[in-house]
Protein backbone atom coordinates (compact mmCIF):
# COMPACT_ATOMS: atom_id res chain seq x y z
CA UNK A 1 0.00 0.00 0.00
CA UNK A 2 1.52 3.43 -0.96
CA UNK A 3 1.10 6.56 1.19
CA UNK A 4 -1.65 8.08 -1.24
CA UNK A 5 -3.33 5.11 -0.60
CA UNK A 6 -3.47 4.88 2.89
CA UNK A 7 -4.20 8.82 3.36
CA UNK A 8 -7.26 7.70 1.20
CA UNK A 9 -8.23 5.23 3.67
CA UNK A 10 -7.69 7.27 6.87
CA UNK A 11 -9.62 10.00 5.48
CA UNK A 12 -12.81 7.51 5.20
CA UNK A 13 -15.97 9.32 5.26
CA UNK A 14 -17.51 6.65 6.80
CA UNK A 15 -19.33 3.00 5.64
CA UNK A 16 -22.39 4.62 3.66
CA UNK A 17 -19.58 6.16 1.34
CA UNK A 18 -16.78 4.10 1.86
CA UNK A 19 -14.29 3.35 -1.60
CA UNK A 20 -14.05 -0.11 0.34
CA UNK A 21 -17.48 -0.74 1.48
CA UNK A 22 -17.63 -3.93 -0.88
CA UNK A 23 -14.63 -5.29 0.40
CA UNK A 24 -15.16 -4.73 4.00
CA UNK A 25 -18.00 -5.18 6.11
CA UNK A 26 -17.68 -2.64 9.19
CA UNK A 27 -15.83 0.85 9.52
CA UNK A 28 -14.66 -0.61 12.83
CA UNK A 29 -13.14 -4.01 10.97
CA UNK A 30 -11.61 -1.15 8.24
CA UNK A 31 -10.19 0.94 10.62
CA UNK A 32 -8.23 -1.52 12.36
CA UNK A 33 -6.91 -2.83 8.84
CA UNK A 34 -5.87 1.07 7.89
CA UNK A 35 -4.74 1.64 11.75
CA UNK A 36 -2.04 -1.86 11.23
CA UNK A 37 -1.26 -1.24 7.56
CA UNK A 38 -0.94 3.02 8.85
CA UNK A 39 1.78 1.44 11.15
CA UNK A 40 3.64 -0.71 9.20
CA UNK A 41 3.91 1.76 6.91
CA UNK A 42 5.12 4.84 9.14
CA UNK A 43 7.90 2.30 10.39
CA UNK A 44 9.07 1.80 7.25
CA UNK A 45 8.91 5.97 6.65
CA UNK A 46 10.65 6.24 9.93
CA UNK A 47 13.12 3.02 9.05
CA UNK A 48 16.46 4.26 10.91
CA UNK A 49 14.50 7.02 12.49
CA UNK A 50 14.90 6.10 16.06
CA UNK A 51 15.68 2.79 18.01
CA UNK A 52 12.60 0.89 19.96
CA UNK A 53 12.93 -0.60 23.32
CA UNK A 54 12.18 -4.07 23.63
CA UNK A 55 10.00 -3.26 26.72
CA UNK A 56 8.03 -1.20 23.96
CA UNK A 57 7.84 -3.77 20.98
CA UNK A 58 9.54 -6.53 19.62
CA UNK A 59 10.16 -7.21 16.13
CA UNK A 60 8.05 -9.56 13.89
CA UNK A 61 9.09 -13.26 14.46
CA UNK A 62 12.14 -14.27 11.99
CA UNK A 63 13.10 -10.65 11.42
CA UNK A 64 16.30 -9.28 10.74
CA UNK A 65 17.22 -6.25 12.24
CA UNK A 66 19.75 -3.70 13.91
CA UNK A 67 19.77 -4.77 17.77
CA UNK A 68 21.87 -2.71 20.41
CA UNK A 69 23.19 -4.95 22.96
CA UNK A 70 24.03 -3.50 26.40
CA UNK A 71 27.17 -4.50 28.74
CA UNK A 72 27.15 -2.56 31.62
CA UNK A 73 28.08 1.22 30.50
CA UNK A 74 29.07 -0.42 27.48
CA UNK A 75 27.22 -0.98 24.35
CA UNK A 76 27.24 -1.60 20.68
CA UNK A 77 24.81 -2.62 17.77
CA UNK A 78 24.72 -5.56 15.81
CA UNK A 79 23.02 -7.70 12.69
CA UNK A 80 20.36 -9.76 14.43
CA UNK A 81 17.76 -12.18 13.65
CA UNK A 82 14.60 -12.25 16.23
CA UNK A 83 12.91 -15.53 16.01
CA UNK A 84 10.96 -17.20 18.74
CA UNK A 85 11.52 -15.17 22.02
CA UNK A 86 15.64 -15.15 21.20
CA UNK A 87 18.31 -12.41 19.87
CA UNK A 88 20.88 -13.92 17.79
CA UNK A 89 23.65 -12.29 16.70
CA UNK A 90 24.52 -12.83 13.34
CA UNK A 91 28.04 -11.94 13.34
CA UNK A 92 29.23 -14.59 16.17
CA UNK A 93 26.00 -16.75 15.98
CA UNK A 94 25.25 -16.52 19.81
CA UNK A 95 22.20 -15.51 21.40
CA UNK A 96 22.26 -12.35 23.10
CA UNK A 97 18.38 -12.19 24.51
CA UNK A 98 19.73 -10.87 27.89
CA UNK A 99 21.70 -7.98 27.05
CA UNK A 100 19.88 -6.66 24.74
CA UNK A 101 17.50 -3.04 24.85
CA UNK A 102 16.80 -1.53 21.52
CA UNK A 103 16.50 -2.75 17.62
CA UNK A 104 15.35 -0.92 14.65
CA UNK A 105 14.13 -2.28 11.16
CA UNK A 106 17.16 -2.82 8.61
CA UNK A 107 17.67 0.44 6.02
CA UNK A 108 16.28 -0.41 2.78
CA UNK A 109 19.00 -1.79 0.34
CA UNK A 110 20.46 0.10 -2.52
CA UNK A 111 18.42 0.57 -5.45
CA UNK A 112 20.65 0.38 -8.88
CA UNK A 113 23.85 -1.12 -9.52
Amino acid sequence: MDTKELLDRLRCPGIDACPLQDTRTTCTECQKTVKKEAVEVIEKLSNGAGWISVEDRLPKDDSDVLAYLRIGEEGRIYPANYAKGVWLDCIFNTPATKTTTHWMPLPEPPKGE
